[in-house]
């Protein structure tokens, strides 16, 4: 198994004018990270808008990233979907892909599952892929929180490495971190609070601005594993002012446009999320000039 850890961009999928994937695009925001110093990719997750590509669309963006990776980087799928048997369906595909892992958000939706629909679900995933498992806590998005007390029971599934945690709850992940004397996968998945993320034990970090500045969560990492406690902090505090101007527009449309200003043009987000119009970027454009956004090293 692949030691995970590190920045995962939470890798966008570019769409061509028809709206279909782009495999030009992909390939090339995929080296474009890798040359930044990236340690992995998230694909097809919620950045990557996985829930709004079909099956086969999902196996393509994954294939094309496994090519253009070729082992210079680990690869987690999220597989993740609203129906158990087409999560069931990508699990399989990773594996004979090629992918390192497999990540999935729990079947949450109108229908609350107990903690025995859990258990089931995972041990299902970790059956299906015969990859390590990454559980998904995303309670701003689902009716369900993964606290550490669940995790405890699904980390018991064999195959079941870790979780990507976006709740943003310090307390829960350091408490969560500490599970097997520390010895599981905990991935930051909320951006603004990487820094103390790690901090509570996190192994890396995921994220959905990671591919509009890679670079900064890159150094952000760097500089916590050689100790550099000011850096850190300091480069958290840039990260969160430039989020914050992201935040005040729909958050994929925001980061495809930034994408497009830096010449990795990922074309526009699939329905029914709308692209920025001309005055919204045109205010977005100015609000990252005065905050010195364009002048950072891409």
């Amino acid at each position: 198994m692949k030691d995970f850890k590190g920045i995962y961009p939470a890798i966008m999928t570019p769409f061509d004018p028809q709206g279909a994937v782009s495999e030009s695009s992909l390939r090339r925001i995929v080296n474009h990270a890798l040359g930044v110093g990236v340690d992995g990719f998230y694909v097809c997750g919620g950045g990557g808008e996985g829930l709004l590509l079909t099956v086969p669309e999902r196996q393509e963006v994954l294939e094309i990233v496994l090519d253009e990776v070729k082992g210079r980087s680990s690869v987690i799928a999220h597989v993740g979907a609203f129906q158990i048997p087409d999560v069931l369906t990508l699990a399989r595909h990773a594996n004979q892909a090629g992918a390192d892992a497999v990540a999935s958000m729990p079947p949450a939706y109108f229908y609350l599952p107990t903690i025995e629909g859990l258990v089931s679900f995972y041990s299902q995933v970790a059956e299906a892929s015969a990859l390590p498992v990454l559980a998904y806590n995303i309670p701003g998005r689902l009716p369900l929180n993964l606290d550490t007390q669940t995790f405890e029971r699904l980390i018991q599934i064999p195959g079941v490495i870790g979780l990507k945690d976006s709740s943003g709850d310090l307390y829960q992940i350091t408490l969560t971190a500490m599970i097997n004397e520390g010895k599981i996968v905990v991935f930051n998945g909320e951006d603004g609070a990487l820094w103390y993320g790690l901090m509570a034990g996190c192994v890396g970090g995921i994220g959905s601005t990671y591919p509009v500045m890679a670079h900064l969560f890159v150094d952000l990492y760097r500089a916590f594993k050689t100790g550099d406690l000011k850096l850190g902090l300091n480069l958290q505090r840039r990260i969160n002012v430039i989020i914050r101007e992201i935040l005040k527009f729909n958050s994929l449309a925001a980061a495809k446009q930034i994408l497009k200003w830096l010449d990795l043009d990922c074309g526009d987000p699939r329905p029914p999320t709308q692209p920025l119009n001309s005055e919204q970027a045109k205010e977005l454009k100015t609000s990252l000039d005065k905050i010195g956004f364009f002048n950072l090293s891409h």
